[in-house]
């Protein structure tokens, strides 16, 4: 009897080894991190909490990889944080991000890639699959998020929808690497949300040193859509006036930026269109000034007015820059009088 004791006790132990490692894995489950693919790709949840707020994320999509629910997770700790302390000091301490196998039912936004309902941001699995830099999408909707106490978000969405994306510009972590950045918004209203609107709103802030988004977060909150003395308070404008100061600085820009064939320029300045495609322009030797992708060069008023020659040695005219063009002060090299006589071959070996 003992002896079977002792054999059966050996058979355990072995079972057991065998088994330690699966043991081991379910135990951590628990606790995992960001990037432990047993719970953040694919199908699966884990609930984790830093710096007192807790996110519960789930994952409802096989097609999700342990690298873009890392990168969803890590931003929501990075930029939640900071909308809280900026815009609300009552927000909302548990958050849940779910990744969906479908596009989202966002209200008007049948096939929307993201939509915030109180604490619950819904990302849709596909959008992320086929972009998976665009991580700072949690950005966007953890504004709704802190916005979710607003008395009014219905009657004037857009500003919502443009505050949004201030939070999404000014907190997000890769705007670069996305391709996304606020445009200025000629062709657009303020009423149309979203980029156009958080452009607008910066550049209020630009303008007369006045932060509107915070303001206008504060009266969304706390007394609804605001009315044109809000904006009088703050800039001493309404906000039609506002926009069309904003319309008028835009103009030379928007006419600039609407070319994105670069004429040739001399020496080693070479401008190209933007690879992205979106109208912007580089400078690849980054000579040029034009890296910010907004290439006002058009205009000359703000890259050395190369096309003018007012202030970039007057290439075009001729008149400051050796004179090429008239061959009066550079060697003289298209008659041939003063440059070696190269083109008779007079006085070459």
């Amino acid at each position: 009897m003992r002896s079977h004791v002792s054999r059966g006790s050996s058979r355990l132990r072995n079972f057991v080894g065998l088994f330690a490692p699966l043991l081991a894995l379910s135990a951590q489950v628990g606790s995992a991190q960001v990037g432990d693919p047993t719970v953040t790709g694919g199908i699966g949840s884990i609930t984790r909490t830093e710096g007192g707020y807790t996110l519960t994320f789930v994952s409802e999509t096989d097609t999700l990889t342990a690298e873009t629910a890392a990168n969803l997770q890590s931003t929501f700790f990075s930029v939640y944080p900071q909308e809280c302390s900026t815009f609300s000091t009552g927000c909302a301490t548990s958050v849940t991000i779910r990744v969906e196998p479908t596009d989202i039912d966002c209200g008007t936004s049948p096939n929307a890639a993201a939509c915030a309902t109180g604490p619950l941001i819904q990302i849709s699995g596909p959008h992320i699959a086929t972009y998976p830099e665009d991580y700072d999408i949690v950005a966007h909707e953890a504004m709704h998020v802190v916005q979710a106490d607003y008395v009014s978000s219905t009657e004037c969405w857009y500003w919502s929808e443009g505050i949004a994306d201030v939070a999404r510009s000014r907190f997000g972590l890769d705007q670069t690497g996305q391709s996304w950045r606020l445009e200025p918004a000629a062709d657009k209203t303020y009423q149309d949300g979203y980029g156009p609107t958080a452009h607008f709103l910066e550049w209020i802030k630009t303008s007369y040193m006045q932060d509107v988004t915070v303001e206008l977060d504060a009266q969304l909150r706390s007394n609804g859509c605001p009315t044109d003395e809000f904006w009088e308070a703050l800039t001493t404008f309404g906000v039609d006036q506002l926009w069309e100061q904003y319309l008028a600085e835009l103009e030379p820009t928007s006419s600039a930026v609407a070319s994105t064939t670069a004429p040739t320029v001399p020496d080693e300045t070479i401008v190209s269109p933007d690879a992205t495609g979106d109208g912007g322009l580089i400078d690849p030797g980054g000579e040029g000034g034009l890296s910010d992708g907004t290439g006002t060069w058009g205009t000359g008023e703000d890259d050395s007015a190369w096309e003018t020659g007012e202030d970039d040695s007057a290439w075009e005219t001729g008149e400051d820059d050796s004179a090429w063009e008239t061959g009066e002060d550079d060697s003289a090299w298209e008659t041939g009088e003063d440059d070696g006589t190269w083109e008779t071959g007079e006085d070459q070996p």
